[in-house]
């Protein structure tokens, strides 16, 4: 376990436990005050229980947001340790679903980014309108030739580094790829490792 998660256990079992003495004070106690001991005491382990079995059946019904495995193997998250033993086969099925899910997302972008940005750089392209054009009727308006030279090297400057930060982000989108890759192989040789097939 990290330190995230040990602070995350207290600070759920204290959570847990301040809210049940506030549920005992506010609710419980002044409505079973007329009962003995014995019958008092007895709702209250009912009540717990009821609560410990109420929170099994969420670990036993939920499944994490996202992926909780990583590419050693480990899972993250207390609660997402109760749900694998709670689940078994389930939980890791759905683990492998969601990396599945991931890698064809990653895909998929690989795809659909330079094609975007090509379909972009074209519309930019025809939006290009040539000066003597676009200030024949005010002639006093038209920039120098030395300003539109500027114009056009910073369209290109901005061209360059649109192609620059593309790049970059299909790099780390290959990168996730590959992450994904391997986290699916390892929940494949768990399957594999532990008879689940």
């Amino acid at each position: 376990m990290i330190p995230g998660d040990i602070f995350f256990c207290f600070l759920m079992v204290g959570t847990i436990i301040f809210s049940a003495f506030f549920v005992n004070a506010i609710f419980i106690e002044p409505s079973i005050k007329h009962l003995s001991n014995k019958k008092r005491v007895l709702i209250k382990i009912s009540l717990g229980l009821l609560f410990v079995i109420g929170f099994t059946g969420y670990l036993f019904l939920s499944s994490p947001d996202g992926v909780v495995v990583d590419e050693t193997g480990k899972i993250d998250w207390v609660i997402n340790n109760a749900r694998e033993t709670l689940q078994g086969k389930r939980f890791w099925r759905n683990q492998l679903n969601k990396v599945n899910d991931r890698i064809l997302s990653g895909e998929n972008a690989l795809i659909w980014i330079p094609q975007t940005s090509a379909m972009h750089r074209e519309e930019r392209m025809k939006k290009n309108i040539n000066p003597d054009e676009f200030y024949g009727n005010y002639p006093d308006a038209k920039p120098s030739a030395t300003m539109q030279k500027a114009g056009l090297l910073r369209d290109k400057a901005d061209e360059l580094e649109g192609l620059g930060k593309e790049q970059y982000i299909l790099k780390m989108i290959k990168q996730k790829i590959e992450s994904n890759r391997r986290i699916a192989k390892v929940i494949e040789q768990h399957f594999e490792r532990n008879g689940m097939n």
